[in-house]
């Protein structure tokens, strides 16, 4: 709607065209500001210790899962053992999510960025010396950030030296006013949902009859090979809520400790072993 005003405006000339192209300028700023905001933001978060690898992730997971069990609150160890792929993915959200508010790196950021690149495709445009060139850096530009493409409305190669120098002050002056206009904080996904930061929890399957975690890397159930399938390091299977057919006691046995042919039973029937992960 904004082009369409100007050119309402200012008519069809070369300076209403300068303040056309400005307008998208400062659109291409707000995205790569934003797309840098966000990368700045993953590398704080993906530079801390405990988040280097899978291992590390869960050492302190299950680090703090003891620690309040020491301190007597069980809560959060019996929302792992009942679930513990939902609730590792849970601390995890949350982890981020702290930093995130911690750090409010990416809205305390944001305009600063936001200025330098529009500081920096403004002079990429205004110092090509020739009309076709500063269009042509435009477009590469625009469709860079945008995925739109620009056409000059006017035909550049009809224009005088005058219409130029038009043309680059109605773009400097809307960009001007650009650098000091007060606009929105774009909105920024939580950091979780972003690929480099999610698979460093790894794979979070876990063992259906003790509820161990699958130590796989994340997505690794994908690949074409051996890697494919989950592992883990079994655990006491009354930790997941087993029990003993028609005791009610939890078992004390380890998923490993039994035969691939061992059935567990429920209320609706049974299962083999050889499911376990």
């Amino acid at each position: 709607m904004q082009y369409i005003e100007k050119r309402l405006l200012f008519g069809f000339n070369f300076n209403s065209e300068g303040k056309i192209l400005a307008a998208r300028i400062a659109e291409c700023a707000v995205v790569e500001a934003t797309k840098s905001v966000e990368a700045g933001a993953i590398n704080e978060v993906l530079g801390r210790p405990w988040i280097l690898n899978a291992e590390n992730v869960r050492l302190k997971y299950f680090r703090e899962i003891a620690q309040q069990v020491q301190n007597g609150d069980a809560a959060w160890a019996v929302k792992h053992f009942a679930n513990p792929g939902v609730a590792i993915k849970t601390w995890f959200q949350e982890c981020i999510g702290e930093i995130q508010d911690e750090e409010q790196y990416m809205q305390t950021r944001f305009w600063s960025v936001y200025k330098e690149k529009l500081t920096t495709i403004k002079a990429g445009i205004l110092n090509e010396t020739s009309f076709q060139e500063v269009i042509n850096m435009a477009k590469k530009q625009i469709h860079a950030s945008l995925n739109v493409h620009y056409e000059c409305k006017q035909d550049v190669s009809k224009a005088a030296e005058s219409d130029l120098r038009n043309f680059k002050k109605a773009l400097e002056d809307e960009l001007a006013a650009a650098n000091n206009q007060v606009l929105e904080i774009p909105h920024f996904e939580s950091l979780v949902h972003s690929k480099s930061v999610s698979e460093r929890l790894g794979c979070t399957a876990h063992c259906k009859w003790c509820g161990a975690l699958c130590w796989g890397e994340f997505g690794h159930e994908t690949n074409s090979d051996d890697t494919s399938k989950h592992h883990s390091s079994h655990q006491i299977r009354g930790l997941h809520g087993i029990a003993y057919e028609g005791l009610g006691n939890l078992s004390v046995t380890k998923c490993n400790e039994k035969k691939d042919e061992s059935f567990v039973y429920f209320e609706i029937g049974r299962a083999s072993c050889r499911e376990r992960v």
